[in-house]
């Protein structure tokens, strides 16, 4: 598939869109300015439209292929959270431009910025510009939740129950620290569903590598928008990732603020909502998706090494940290401020 500039400025000026929310006029290509297993990205500049563009060209990773029903349901999602995005909020959703479902191309507002991964662990990054950024990110996750929310219910499990009590045959089930994680697990089921918990749609992937920082504050980009479920589950995802990402051998720099970091996220989230963040239910649902994550990882895993036995480490030490949340003795920092109170 032929994927250069003069080709997708060519594609936007003779193709015919399949979806348009806005007129783009004459646009200028360059790039790529990312390539990837998912898509190749182009920036663009059109003279229909006020900000610049970004032009994804979508991928299937298994075959190179063009991915039609990808960028579909990509743009789906950007139209729909667009369109219910709260008016007047200071946080931002890249608007939708142009659909070529045909290509497998959407062409989006262009939000500039490295990912919230890589500003944090930047050596120049202090700690009251994470702090800041982490809180900021959790209004952004509060604010798109809010897009679509719907009223609180206790979480439904009964599925999971299932999932839970298989985990004994799994691969990961060899290792001791998992085991102990699992009957945790099992024994606080009713921990887990006693406290409501908030709908909405579902990111779907949400971690700091799907945040963008921007000039006017992180923007989370490449939710797809599959299913509606707990608020919880995104807010999970992205302090799983979080929290395993600061203890990656690589960034042990930063591996002493994460419980802090994990604070100053959920502080914007609560502020955000007015509401106090639902801490069993989060820590529940944090270690089922923890020991999902970490059973992949020891699949994926071949052979003895020191990175497999510190990625192991770190795997134990945050699924100790939940499980201790759920049994009520939390580590030291370990829970957020915003999660006992309500913030106003």
């Amino acid at each position: 598939m032929c994927e250069g500039t003069e080709a997708v400025e060519r594609w936007l000026e003779t193709g015919a869109a399949s979806r348009r929310t806005a007129p783009l006029g004459r646009c200028r290509v360059t790039g790529p300015i990312y390539r990837g297993r998912h898509s190749t990205l182009f920036a663009a500049h059109c003279s229909g439209v006020p900000v610049p563009a970004v032009v994804k060209v979508c991928r299937d990773p298994r075959t190179g292929a063009p991915d039609e029903e990808g960028a579909v349901e990509q743009y789906s999602a950007l139209e729909r959270v667009a369109e219910r995005w709260p008016p007047g909020t200071p946080h931002h959703c890249p608007r939708p431009f142009a659909l070529y479902a045909d290509r497998a191309m959407l062409v989006m507002e262009r939000v500039d910025g490295p990912s919230l991964t890589r500003r944090l662990s930047a050596w120049r990054t202090g700690p009251a510009e994470a702090d800041r950024l982490l809180h900021s990110a959790g209004a952004w996750l509060a604010t798109f939740h809010h897009a679509h929310s719907s009223p609180p219910a206790p979480l439904e499990l009964s599925r999971k129950a299932v999932v839970v009590d298989g985990m004994a045959d799994w691969p990961a089930a060899v290792l001791p620290g998992f085991r102990r994680a699992a009957e945790i697990l099992a024994r606080t089921l009713p921990v887990a569903k006693a406290s409501p918990v908030a709908g909405s749609w579902v990111h779907g992937d949400f971690k700091a590598d799907n945040v963008i920082a921007g000039p006017r504050g992180p923007v989370g980009i490449d939710y797809l928008l599959r299913h509606r479920d707990a608020v919880v589950y995104d807010m999970g995802s992205f302090l799983n990732h979080l929290d395993l990402s600061a203890l990656d051998p690589r960034n042990l720099r930063v591996a002493a603020a994460r419980r802090r970091w994990a604070g100053r996220f959920l502080d914007g989230y609560a502020a955000a909502t007015e509401e106090a963040v639902p801490v069993a239910a989060l820590a529940w649902t944090r270690l089922y998706q923890l020991l999902h994550l970490w059973n992949s990882a020891v699949g994926a895993s071949r052979g003895v090494s020191l990175r497999r036995w510190l990625l192991g480490r770190a795997f134990e030490a945050v699924a100790d940290e939940l499980g201790g949340v759920l049994a009520g003795n939390p580590v030291d920092d370990a829970a957020p401020r915003g999660s006992g109170r309500r913030a106003g």
